[in-house]
């Protein structure tokens, strides 16, 4: 049975990520700050913040995982305190669930292809940059050992349990036949 790492499986994304894992018959560890319970007793939590590396690399050492998901990256000090408290000799996947906030989309048009210039924008700024700054780092890490690096460039990404209002107020007006306000246009 392989035993799959996931970074940021509590809710959202990640946790949809563990449901389908372990309905495949994965071995499922999740790590994250403790915030939100893991509701199957038969999936692994590892209590951690991912920001604190003396702890990451103390608790992660005690582990061997055949599969890495890092769902919450965020920038490339979390990649780099993730990277450092991983076993990557047993490690032979990892998946980085990334954004389409990394495409220079003042100078691309759509659809993006996967091998497009990456760049700031206006819109998602800092964020967009900073998970470029994750996708270089965990790249050249990992060019020289025997894990596959997989990253994913999701845009928005909708479905239950997501947390972020913007999405859920709207299609809850929507469902309900309710008034969605919006700006003026020019």
């Amino acid at each position: 049975m392989n035993k799959v790492l996931v970074m940021g499986g509590s809710y959202f994304i990640g946790r949809r990520i563990v449901d389908k894992l372990y309905e495949k018959g994965y071995e499922v560890y999740v790590l994250n700050r403790g915030s939100r319970a893991i509701e199957n007793s038969d999936i692994h939590s590892i209590i951690c913040d991912r920001n604190d590396k003396e702890t990451m690399n103390h608790i992660l050492s005690t582990y061997n995982f055949d599969i890495v998901v890092d769902v919450c990256g965020l920038n490339e000090d979390q990649a780099e305190i993730l990277c450092s408290s991983l076993d990557f000799d047993s490690v032979k996947k990892f998946v980085f669930i990334s954004s389409s906030a990394v495409y220079d989309i003042e100078h691309l048009n759509i659809p993006f292809a996967e091998d497009d210039a990456l760049g700031a924008d206006s819109f998602w700024q800092e964020y967009g940059t900073d998970k470029i700054e994750a996708e270089r780092y965990y790249t050249e890490s990992l060019k020289n050992k025997d894990t596959e690096l997989i990253i994913l460039r999701p845009p928005y990404v909708y479905g239950e349990n997501n947390y972020a209002q913007r999405e859920s107020f709207i299609f809850d007006h929507i469902v309900k036949n309710q008034p969605i306000l919006r700006g003026g246009t020019k």
